[in-house]
């Protein structure tokens, strides 16, 4: 996999050097992803994995939690899975 600037690079780059242009994802697709690959592999080795998707968020979403729903909802559902993880028979 290659990451490029832009779209205009991608078609240089390939231009260079004679090749047809294959796909082209989104970093943001890149990432999603990965992380589902991720989650999955940990899943088939027996490791219990809670995974969500919160499309649209960024790095510092915890800090937008007053400002913005997604980000709220992020909070809301990794301190009901720490509280499970850690308080099992609370709930």
């Amino acid at each position: 996999m290659l990451a490029f600037r832009s779209e205009a690079h991608v078609d240089a780059w390939c231009e260079q050097r004679g090749l047809e242009r294959g796909a082209v994802f989104p970093l943001e697709t890149c990432w999603r992803l990965a992380q589902a690959w991720y989650a999955d592999r940990l899943r088939s080795a027996g490791v219990p994995v809670s995974y969500h998707c919160y499309p649209g968020a960024v790095h510092g979403s915890l800090a937008l939690t007053g400002t913005w729903g997604p980000a709220r909802t992020w909070q809301d559902d990794l301190l009901r899975s720490l509280r499970e993880a850690h308080f099992p028979s609370n709930h």
